[in-house]
């Protein structure tokens, strides 16, 4: 196979890989939002208090899940736009560009995300919100000996989720951005630099 046949098997690898990953998103976002749908509805016709943590235990893999598929689709671009459209124009070239021009005059990091990461976030959000104002509207409170008993389990999976909140709030809103575009030229930059100067160091 010749070097050019080569390349071009390689772009298109890319472009259906990037297509696979788009696919992904939204069903993973929609097995997460259904199978949440379905627990909450449970534990309000159950009144059972503890049902309502269980979606974390969904929400909270697919989120992250969501987030990884993101990460490739920018890092696959960004791959594209690196190696073949740098002289040329092109998808991911034309998008860079427009990612930039969108994000020039704004200043709020909300506002500099793409229009489907805020809305994975705010839903995000949303359902884990619910999670927890379903658990302590089914929650006994007469109870002492409960009250204590779950303390020193609800209290870590609180803490727990809100750093995990935080944390997807942030990679997914930045997910998009031309900022982590322009990162992940300059980090795939420099792996090109560093395999080349192996390269020559092998051949000495």
């Amino acid at each position: 196979m010749f070097p050019e046949d080569i390349k071009i098997e390689e772009y298109k690898s890319l472009r259906n890989s990037i297509d696979m990953h788009m696919k992904l998103i939204p069903e993973i976002f929609a097995i997460m939002v259904a199978a949440t749908s379905a627990i909450l509805g449970y534990g309000i016709s159950s009144k059972s208090a503890a049902v309502f943590l269980i979606p974390l235990l969904i929400i909270f893999p697919c989120a992250f899940l969501i987030l990884s598929q993101m990460n490739e689709v920018m890092l696959k671009g960004a791959y594209i736009l690196k190696k073949y459209e740098q002289d040329v124009s092109g998808w991911e070239s034309a998008l860079f560009e427009l990612r930039q021009m969108r994000e020039k005059n704004k200043k709020r990091f909300f506002l500099k995300a793409a229009e489907d990461a805020r809305a994975f976030v705010l839903i995000i959000d949303f359902l884990i919100l619910i999670c927890f104002a379903g658990f302590f509207c089914f929650f006994d409170f007469e109870s002492k000996i409960l009250i204590f008993k779950c303390s020193l389990v609800i209290a870590p999976v609180v803490l727990v989720s809100f750093f995990c909140v935080l944390f997807l709030n942030k990679r997914m809103l930045e997910a998009y951005t031309f900022e982590k575009g322009e990162k992940n030229l300059k980090d795939l930059d420099d792996a090109f630099k560093r395999k080349e100067k192996s390269r020559l160091t092998r051949r000495d």
